[in-house]
């Protein structure tokens, strides 16, 4: 998987080198103001949600960033974009199924109703492919690389109890608020797969609808205190404005 990533992106950068003669290919300068809309979500997603009641509020600030772009012919164009976003939420659940926790190697149930804190702030390079479908209607299919500039990731046990697979009868009760803080256990960096729809406004505005999953698990390597993979998923709504 990593190599075919590593060979995609290499064969897109490759492409847009390849745009050195302004007859035949024509270089276009953007930017972009819209809003990103996820947070980290578990994967599999029956691992991490079950039949849990979950309500969820996001959180977002406002998206900026530019891109550069070749149109390698009449319906082909290669992108590529610089931005910085932050997004997240605030989720409140109560589990039925059990939560399952690592600590020390050992594996912790719990049952109960629980909070969780996601805020991230990212600069994002997106790398893609857009295809032309008609005069206003357009598709794209890429990757993208985030770095992580400031992160926070924590979840609070409120009311339920714990108990120890290994020992049944090893049973906890959390009378008072249990706090974790998962931010120092997060990774740096991320890539994953990006893929979304464009529709020319006007000549020069567009409004695209973008969807993104990541591929790595947000917590660093032997860092990962709950039993299944956290990986960011988010959607994004952005205005572009061709300047050049």
């Amino acid at each position: 998987m990593k190599n075919s990533i590593v060979l995609i992106f290499f064969m897109m950068a490759a492409a847009q080198l390849q745009a050195a003669n302004p007859d035949d290919i024509k270089f276009n300068l953007g930017i972009h103001l819209g809003v990103n809309l996820g947070a980290a979500v578990p994967w599999p997603l029956s691992k991490g949600l079950g039949d849990d009641d979950m309500k969820v509020s996001l959180k977002t600030i406002p998206e900026f960033g530019f891109s550069t772009s070749y149109h390698l012919s009449s319906r082909w164009t290669t992108v590529a974009e610089a931005s910085c976003s932050t997004f997240g939420i605030n989720a409140g659940l109560f589990t039925r199924s059990g939560q399952k926790f690592k600590d020390d190697g050992t594996i912790v149930v719990f049952y109960g109703r629980a909070s969780t804190e996601m805020l991230f702030s990212v600069l994002d390079f997106p790398l893609y492919c857009k295809f032309k479908i008609s005069e206003n209607h357009r598709v794209y299919l890429g990757m993208y690389y985030s770095h992580l500039l400031k992160g926070k990731f924590n979840a609070t046990a409120l009311t339920g109890y714990m108990i120890n697979p290994a020992d049944p009868n090893d049973l906890q009760a959390v009378v008072e608020p249990l706090y974790q803080n998962f931010t120092p256990n997060l990774r740096r960096h991320d890539f994953g797969w990006l893929f979304g729809y464009e529709y020319q406004i006007i000549d020069r505005l567009s409004i695209t609808g973008r969807f993104s999953i990541g591929l790595r698990d947000i917590f660093k390597n032997g860092e990962n205190y709950l039993d299944y993979k956290m990986l960011q998923m988010r959607g994004l709504l952005m205005f572009s404005y061709r300047i050049l």
